[in-house]
This record gives C-alpha cells, sequence and structure tokens, in this order.
C-alpha cells in the first residue's frame, strides 16, 4: 500500500511504499531530508514495523549517478557544440581575412599610384627606377 504525502519543503507530492514509514531521506524532488509519514493502515498491519533502511540509500545512489550522468552529456554537449561552431566558422574567418588581404593590397596599389601622379605633376618626369650613391660612382 502506497503512502501518499507532500514534501514540507517544496511541496512536491509523491507516493511511498508503506514499508518506508519513519524512515527519512531525500527528497526527489528538492533534495532536502524528510521524513515518510506513517499512514494509519502501516501502525495497524500486523508484522510491519517499517521495512529495512537498505532500499532509500540505494535510490539515492541511483539518483546521485543519474544527476552526475546528465551534468556529464551537458557538459560534453556543451564541448561538442563549441567544437562544432568553430570548425563551422573556420572557412568564413578565412574568407574574410583573404578579401581584408586583398583590398589592402589594392589600397596600397593605388596610393603607389597616386604618389607617382603627384610626382610627376611636380617634376614633369617620374622618378628614376635607380639613385646611385657616392660611393657607386
Amino acid at each position: 500500500m502506497a503512502i501518499p504525502f507532500h514534501c514540507p519543503h517544496c511541496g512536491a507530492f509523491t507516493e511511498v511504499d508503506d514499508i518506508y514509514a519513519g524512515h527519512t531521506g531525500p527528497c526527489a524532488t528538492c533534495g532536502r531530508p524528510i521524513t515518510i509519514p506513517y499512514s494509519p493502515a502501516a501502525k495497524s498491519a500486523p508484522g510491519r514495523t517499517g521495512g529495512t533502511a537498505t532500499a532509500a540509500p540505494a535510490q539515492t545512489k541511483s539518483g546521485v549517478f543519474l544527476l552526475l550522468l546528465v551534468i556529464a552529456s551537458g557538459v560534453l554537449a556543451a564541448v561538442l557544440l563549441v567544437v562544432l561552431g568553430l570548425a563551422l566558422l573556420r572557412p568564413a574567418i578565412q574568407v574574410a581575412r583573404s578579401a581584408a588581404s586583398q583590398s589592402e593590397c589594392e589600397t596600397n596599389l593605388q596610393r603607389i599610384g597616386l604618389a607617382l601622379q603627384a610626382y610627376h605633376a611636380a617634376h614633369s618626369t617620374y622618378p628614376p627606377a635607380y639613385i646611385a650613391d657616392a660611393d657607386e660612382i
């Protein structure tokens, strides 16, 4: 026979087998310690003295294991998403860098051309290809 009750801390409703009446353990929802109340049927039933305490810790251990498993899978999923996101962004980043480099080269060539035009306007000739210093003459 199940004992229906509400957690005094979080108000979560649950039903527990009457062999756990009087035992204390963590709430399945909030984890705070609760004591399973005695039901009128459990008190008057012959041979029911509260059962053994070994079943509740097994449920707690499996609950903790399940919680750790869920946390580990969440962390693994987050790491995989980050790695996948970086792998998908790499080609886009390379294209952007290539375009920026090409734009910088074009700008430099335009500046060289404007400098040559300015020199020609000032001197009516283009600059010499080579200027010898005093030691080379």
